[in-house]
């Protein structure tokens, strides 16, 4: 659960940063930042042997 709750805050300054057309924060290393964040929720959610985040299939864990 604690490593859902911190991924919150960079995708809510992402959402932020996006809506409010702020393009001055949006760099490729802040984009390169955010894919890590999105590959790590996947594998965290997702039972998968793939090394690929864009192409695995898995089933969930339902515990997490």
């Amino acid at each position: 659960m604690l490593f859902v709750h911190s991924c919150v805050d960079p995708l809510k300054h992402f959402i932020f940063y996006v809506r409010n057309k702020n393009t001055d924060i949006l760099t490729v290393t802040y984009f390169v930042m955010l894919e890590e964040l999105l590959t790590s929720m996947i594998f965290f959610v997702t039972e998968t042997e793939s090394q690929d985040p864009f192409t695995c299939e898995g089933i969930p864990n339902k515990k997490r």
